[in-house]
This record gives structure tokens, sequence and C-alpha cells, in this order.
């Protein structure tokens, strides 16, 4: 019963791919094509092993069912004979029938004749052989009946060789596979090693050719060296270089054709990031190309393709000064003054020819040159006022100077008036030569301050005294007003002074007479709130922020009547940020304004004993 299993194990061993069939499933044509002719190898074996098996089989059945009958007849004589329906007969006539060719199983069973007295007689069974029956086996019954018994005979016949042809047809089938597998695994081996520098090659350009692979480099094979190695390796050599030189001329063309392409899109994309206006005017004098920033500075109108200036250009004076500009493309700047909205903006332009362009293109450049002019006029308007301002106090220093010292000069009234004048016009100049002192400190980021816990309540008492006496002579009412705590802010006692001084001054000096003007100061939290409000002629709102730049002043005829330097307010907000503080301003023309000063804090670290706040404002006053 093992040969079946043992058959089928053979069977398993063929078919299991060992190492060397493993090794021809890469996927090469020459792998392919040895798997495919050891698969047909394999299956041609096995249909033979197969064929032979059924036929052998075959030939056995019609033997055995020619001879069963006769077997069959000769066991039932011997079963039919007197005295052989014995337990021991029987068994040793089923045991001798088992030796018998084709016996497989036999099995009797007898019952005995009823009784007399009724019911069923005694049954029995007798059988010899295995239990299961094989597949293809030939089952013959046959009633038996001797003196008072009958029975019945089951013969089961089963060819012998089945099994066993089997198992050496399979196992012949196998071996042969595995002898032929081997064969070839040895013969693919030894022919790999010639055809593996190829399969390389093959490999390598094809993943070029894919993209996976981009540098040439790369495609070097490394390894065992051998002649097809080394010729592979100077071929990729060879077109290593020759891809570099290409690169190299192509890169030079690619140099050559963005500097003659004005309109590729890496060009207009860095001409239109540009802060400077750039215009392209062909040799019709037409506007060819214009950045973003031109279109702003000149408002042009807008243009699928090249048009004239005229069309192009929002006034007819902008365009002929374009054209006059073009005529001449000496490279020198030209300023253009553009009126719009009420407004006004200054725009400098300058003329290139680009011979690579074309014949008589030129290139225009754009440049917003209006706060620079405003600054050199604002430069202009304060070196001509400061030299007024510093010509006006000496002039009057000097000619007082001269009544004094005349030898026939005894008034003593006259003598004092004359000490007063000469004071008054050097305190003037000292305080103008501060404000230009303090201003150029601020721009030359020299300007330090010496922090200390200050006492605001104090400070602004003291700068509404010495501003007193100029609001007495203007009839301005000059008030201060202070809660009964005020907490002490961290600065400069010197700046902060000289910041009072200017917005009280400021305030008396743009207030006209019966006017008021009140400083308050509170504490909101972290912060010293000062503010400085007077019911002066106001500040419009479009000039809220530029009051406090440099040499600025509010074109108003009673601004201009007032002395100034257009520095105080600059300088203010300067010192205020040094601080760490802010300043703003809140007006409207004619209902007066209101300057607010926010400070921090000093801590309680920071803060002076009650001797020290003392003492410093004494040496301060």
């Amino acid at each position: 019963m093992s040969t079946p299993q043992q058959s089928a194990g053979t069977g398993s061993a063929a078919r299991s791919p060992g190492p060397a069939h493993r090794s021809l499933l890469r996927r090469e044509p020459l792998a392919l094509f040895g798997a495919v002719v050891a698969t047909l190898l394999v299956a041609a074996l096995g249909a033979c092993a197969i064929v032979l098996t059924h036929t052998v089989a075959g030939q056995e059945r019609q033997a055995l069912a020619r001879g069963a009958p006769t077997i069959m007849k000769l066991l039932i004589e011997q079963l039919s004979d007197a005295g052989a329906l014995t337990a021991e007969a029987i068994e040793r006539n089923l045991r001798n029938a088992a030796q018998l060719p084709g016996v497989y199983r036999s099995t009797l069973r007898l019952e005995n004749a009823a009784p007399a007295g009724g019911g069923a007689g005694e049954r029995r069974e007798y059988s010899f052989g295995p239990n299961d029956i094989p597949a293809g086996a030939l089952q013959l019954e046959s009633s038996i009946e001797c003196e008072e018994q009958t029975g019945r005979l089951v013969v089961v016949f089963a060819p012998e060789s089945g099994a066993w042809l089997s198992m050496v047809s399979w196992s012949g089938a196998g071996g042969v596979a595995i002898v032929a597998l081997l064969t070839f695994a040895g013969v693919y081996r030894a022919v790999n090693r010639r055809l593996r520098t190829l399969q390389f090659v093959r490999d390598n350009l094809l993943a070029y050719h894919a993209g996976i692979e981009q540098s040439v480099e790369l495609l070097a094979l490394q390894g065992r060296s051998t002649a097809e190695t080394e010729a592979w390796n100077s071929m990729i050599e060879f077109i290593r270089g020759m891809q570099q030189e290409l690169d190299g001329h192509r890169a030079r063309q690619a140099v050559v054709g963005s500097m003659h392409s004005m309109q590729s899109h890496g060009a207009r994309a860095i001409l239109d990031a540009l802060p400077i206006g750039v215009l392209r005017i062909d040799a019709e004098g037409r506007l060819a190309y214009a950045n973003d920033a031109a279109g702003r500075l000149l408002s042009l109108n807008e243009a699928e393709e090249p048009a004239s200036l005229a069309e192009r250009c929002p006034t007819p004076a902008l365009a002929d000064a374009l054209n006059a500009l073009c005529r001449s493309a000496s490279g020198a700047g030209v300023d253009h003054r553009l009126e719009f909205g009420g407004g006004y903006s200054i725009v400098r332009m300058m003329a290139m020819p680009v011979r690579p362009l074309g014949d008589d293109e030129v290139i225009v450049t754009l440049q917003d040159v209006t706060q620079l002019k405003e600054a050199e006029r604002s430069r202009e308007e304060f070196l001509a006022h400061i030299t007024h301002e510093l010509r006006t106090p000496l002039t009057n220093i000097r000619a007082y100077s001269e009544t004094l010292n005349e030898d026939f000069f005894d008034d003593e009234q006259t003598r004092r008036e004359c000490y007063d004048v000469i004071m008054s016009e050097t305190r003037r100049l000292s305080k103008l030569i501060e404000d230009v002192l303090s201003a150029s400190q601020i721009d030359a980021g020299v300007a330090r301050l010496n922090r200390e816990a200050i006492r605001v309540d104090q400070s602004l008492r003291k700068a509404v005294q010495e501003v007193q006496a100029s609001a007495d002579s203007k009839n301005v009412g000059l008030s201060l007003k202070l809660p009964s705590k005020l907490p002490a802010a961290l600065g400069d006692g010197h700046r902060l002074h000289q910041v009072w001084i200017n917005l009280i001054g400021n305030a008396v000096k743009y207030t006209p007479s019966g006017g008021t003007v009140q400083v308050e100061a509170e504490g909101q939290g972290e912060t010293v709130r000062i503010r400085v409000i007077d019911t002066g002629i106001g500040i419009p709102k479009e000039f809220h922020e530029r009051i406090f730049e440099k040499f600025f002043r509010v074109s108003d005829s009673r601004v201009e009547a007032e002395e100034g330097t257009g520095l105080g307010l600059s300088i203010t907000r300067e010192i205020v940020r040094l601080h760490g503080g802010s300043i703003g301003v809140e007006s409207e023309p004619g209902a007066g304004t209101t300057i607010i000063v926010d400070l921090p804090v000093a801590r309680e670290s920071q803060k002076p004993s009650t001797g020290e706040a003392r003492n410093g404002a004494d040496r301060r006053s």
C-alpha cells in the first residue's frame, strides 16, 4: 500500500524547482529558451510515463478478466466439498486463494438452515485481504450450497504490478528531467559568462533610452575586465566627451540666443521685475515693448501690437519728449514732469541705442525722481532758510554790540534793552544750531540716550515755564494739567526736554492771539501719555504724516509767516522712537491740533528715590 505514496513523492521531486531551475527564470532570451525546452522535456517524459502505465494496466485488467472466472470456479469447488465449510477449512482456503494471481480480497458469508421451531438461522462471515478496494478492481460474486448451509462468495481481483510500474515510470521520468535540467544549467552558466557583458550593455541601453538613467558616465561597466567590457567603456568615454562638447555648444548657443532675444520669456520676466521702467522703441518710432514699471510711471495706453508713441502716451507732450529723446539717444538724462489728478510726478528718462536689436532701435529707461527732486528742493529751501536764520540773529547781535560799544552811549535803560536783545538772539541762534546738530546726529546714527527714570511732571513743568514768555508775548494762554500721581518714564532727560520745547513751542507759534495751548499727562498702564492741545490753525489730514518729514512745512501763508527750519518735528519723532515710544497727530484745518506722545513707564528698579528725583530736578533746573 506504500507504493502509490512513493510514486507520488517521486513525481513531486521531479516537479520541484532546484537552484539550477531558478537560475533559468531570469528574463533573458537564453534562459527563456532553456526553460521552454526543459518544460517540454519534462512534459514529454511525464506523458510517456502516463501512457506506459495506462497501457500495462489495461493489459493486466484484460488478463485478469479472462482468468478471474476460472479462479472463482476453482475456489467454489474447493469450498463445496464435504467438510470444507468448517471455520479452519474456510480460513485455509481463503488464505490459499489470496496467493493466486490477481486475488486481492476474498469474503464468504454463510447462513445455516432455519431450525424446525422457526426463527432465523446462524450467520457467519469470513474475509481475507485488505479492506479497501483499489480503483479498477474486478469483483465477482457466486452462491454456495453445501449440506444444510448456504452462502455467498465475493472475490475482488486487482492487478499487482500497477503501483510498482507507476513508481518506476515516474521515478525514471523525474530522474531524466533532473539530469536534463542540471545539464542545461551547466551549459547555461558556461554560456552566460560570455553573454553577461552583452546583457549588461543591453540593460544599460534600455535604461538610458527609457530615461531611467540620465548620466552617460554611469553606463560604464564595472567588475571583471574583459575585451567586451574594455571596448564598451572606451565607447562610453568617447560618447561622454562628445556629449560634453555638445552641451557646451548648446550652452553657448543659449547664451547668444538670450542676448539677442528681448522678447523671450526669461527676459520679459526679468524686465517686468525691475523697479525702473524700460521702453523699447523700434526704428519706425513705435513702442514695441514696455515693462510693468514703465506702464505705471507713464500711464501708457494698452496695445497688443507695437504702436506709435502718440497712440500709447497719455499726453502729446510726453510723446514729443520721447521722440526727441530717441533722436538724440546720447545717454543723457531728461527730466519730464507729468501732471495727473491734481498731482504730479517727475520722471527721468535716458535713451541708449542698442545695435543688436536692429538698426536705430532705442532702449529708454525711466526712473521716478519725484521724491529726489522734492528732497533737493527742500534742502535748497532749508539752506536758504538756515542762512537767513543764521544771518538775522548774527546781524542783530552785531548791531546791538556795536551800539553798546559807542562811547557816548550811557542810557542805562537802552543799554539793558540791548543786552536783552543780544541774549534773546543768542538763545535763538543756540536753538537753531542745536536742531541742526541733532538732525545730523540722528541721520548719522550716532545719537545716544542716557536712560534713567524721569519725573515727567517736573520735566513738563520746566518746559512750560521756558515757553511761557513766548506765549505771553503772543497773548496765548498756556496751561499745564497734571494728575496727582504720574508714573516716571524711562528716557534721557535732556532729549525729552528738547521734545517738549519743540511741541509746546510749535503749538504756541501756530496759535493765533487769544488762543490757548494746554499740556496734559496721564498714566496708561505701561505707558505715559502726553498731549499738547492747541486751538491753532490746524493741519490738513493729508499732511498728518508728512509734517514729521525733514525740511517739510505745510504750504500755508500762515505757516510760512512764522520762522522755522522744518527740523523740529522730524527731530522730535526720531527722539521719541529712540525711547521706544510713539507719536501721532489729530487735527483738522481751523479746529486746532493735538499731538500725542506715548513713552514707556520706568520699572520699579529704575525709579529714583524721592531725594534723588528732587536733586536731579534741581540740577536740571
